[in-house]
């Protein structure tokens, strides 16, 4: 007895896979931005408290970001 087609598998994989991109590309922008506004805060001669501080509220209004949705 066959559960699933090689058929219907293949669709439910690329539903699945689908899914993952949205996360990804949010991760990677997330991290991308936060990284260029330490380098860019760093490149300012700031001192290690700004540093931290100004990547604490990256990563808080990210945070923020995500939990409003898109």
């Amino acid at each position: 007895m066959r559960l699933c087609s090689a058929r219907c598998c293949r669709t439910q994989a690329i539903r699945i896979s689908a899914g993952y991109e949205p996360v990804c590309s949010g991760a990677n922008g997330g991290l991308l931005s936060t990284a260029s506004l330490l380098t860019g805060v760093a490149g300012g001669r700031a001192s290690h408290e700004q540093i931290l501080l100004a990547g604490a509220a990256a990563l808080v209004a990210g945070a923020f970001v995500m939990a409003a949705g898109e």
